[in-house]
């Protein structure tokens, strides 16, 4: 997976983000970036927001 070092550098993570930062920023990054999968628990409550769908790996 490829790293989008540009998308990285204008949108950094906020310092002490709140869980509502945290699930804008790897939402916006799953868009705007390949270099890593989501972390799972960030997954998890967007996929229970009804903000993204599961998928097979998240299901597990």
């Amino acid at each position: 997976m490829k790293l989008n070092r540009e998308w990285h550098l204008a949108h950094p993570m906020p310092r002490n983000a709140t869980l509502e930062q945290r699930l804008e920023w790897h939402a916006e990054h799953a868009v705007n970036c390949g270099c890593r999968d989501m972390p799972p628990g960030i997954r998890k409550e967007l996929e229970a927001r009804g903000l993204i769908g599961p998928t097979l790996r998240s299901l597990r």
